[in-house]
């Protein structure tokens, strides 16, 4: 067994580095923040990296372009999931889009913000059992009051 074969602490410490044709080099090393395979690029940034840490794994990509081609599902999963873009954000699909939250829903623009659609229903869902101020089984408890209004304050006639 030639000493390649096994693997040796202090080759693997200071990084084990193989050349690729292209260019690249793909480096595996251990320190003290874990076992680490990086693919670097021939000016030596970092393309690919993966840290195994005592959390777990962490991922790293970076490229002209990044794709994901799934014919089924894509699912992440996580605590925190952001999106950041320098030039533009699109969401495309060819069915349904759902936005689920049990917390407020922010939009915030620093110029217009546009919806267009063949019909835009707000608050169009059925209200029985929300507890909300439209709610109509609240309505239907003191007929002709809004729970909306300030105690006291007549509809508007308008």
């Amino acid at each position: 067994m030639s000493s390649r074969d096994k693997d040796d602490p202090a080759e693997l410490m200071s990084g084990r580095e193989s050349a690729l044709p292209s260019g690249r080099k793909v480096r595996v090393r251990v320190d003290d923040e874990g076992e680490t395979l990086e693919v670097r690029s021939p000016t030596g940034e970092i393309e690919v990296g993966i840290r195994l840490t005592s959390d777990g794994p962490v991922l790293q990509l970076r490229g002209v372009r990044l794709e994901i081609d799934s014919t089924d599902t894509v699912a992440v999963n996580c605590k925190r999931f952001e999106l950041r873009a320098d030039e533009a954000l699109a969401l495309r699909s060819g069915g349904d889009i759902s936005v689920q939250t049990d917390a407020d829903i922010a939009v915030r623009s620093e110029g217009q913000t546009h919806f267009d659609g063949d019909w835009v229903n707000i608050n169009c869902q059925d209200r029985e059992g929300t507890g909300w101020h439209d709610d109509p089984r609240l309505l239907d408890e003191d007929p002709g009051s809004d729970p909306a209004l300030p105690e006291g304050e007549p509809p508007s006639e308008e």
